[in-house]
């Protein structure tokens, strides 16, 4: 797989349950400046288009919403490997306990949502270990902090 090399964007692969919320994370991540986003509200069919292009993905973003989260991504990660970067979307509160789960299935990073501009392109930047989204300023206060 080719790493994104300093500046370019990292192919991002979208699961969420709501299409209203799926709508606003993808749009968040075009103003971002990410090109190439691949959104699904099934679960099953994000994995499916994951399995058939897995070196394509560098980030999965999924909605902890589906039911089957957690087993789902414990199953990517046990057929995939590390190379792609797991984020989780979650609009609920979370415990110490979650985010031990999350880690343990093997989640990358979690933002809760809804969540600022700033917070989604810090969050891309560091599953990338690099900056790779645009600066931007916000003009709205930052709702959430991150994990």
């Amino acid at each position: 797989m080719t790493m994104p090399v300093m500046g370019s964007m990292p192919n991002i692969l979208l699961a969420v349950k709501s299409n209203a919320m799926l709508q606003v994370i993808r749009d968040m991540l075009r103003r971002c400046s990410v090109e190439d986003v691949e959104s699904y509200s099934s679960l099953k069919d994000a994995k499916a288009v994951l399995r058939a292009h897995a070196r394509k993905w560098d980030i999965f973003a999924v909605d902890s919403r589906f039911p089957e989260t957690i087993s789902e991504v414990e199953a990517i990660r046990e057929e995939m490997g590390p190379h792609i970067k797991i984020l989780l979307l979650t609009s609920m509160p979370t415990t110490g306990d979650d985010v031990l789960q999350a880690a343990m299935a093997g989640i990358n990073e979690i933002v809760a949502t809804p969540c600022s501009q700033i917070d989604l392109e810090e969050k891309i930047d560091g599953l990338m270990g690099k900056p790779v989204a645009p600066r931007k300023v916000s003009r709205t206060s930052i709702l959430y902090s991150g994990f």
